[in-house]
């Protein structure tokens, strides 16, 4: 919580766990989002431009 108020960083979780105690203690935190693993590596930087840079267009963000 901390640093959500001190800093506008977004906030996301990656885990292979989804259980409710997990998801309620993450909820107190208020994440921008959490990804359930499996993944592909491909789909979570799409998160994680959106996440930094919000809905501009893909032109405006920088390839990681």
């Amino acid at each position: 919580k901390i640093i959500r108020l001190s800093h506008e960083t977004p906030i996301l979780y990656l885990t292979a766990f989804a259980d409710n105690a997990l998801l309620e203690k993450t909820a107190m935190t208020e994440p921008c989002s959490i990804a359930f693993k499996p993944f592909l590596e491909e789909d979570l930087m799409k998160l994680v431009r959106k996440l930094l840079f919000g809905q501009k267009n893909n032109y405006d963000a920088p390839q990681f």
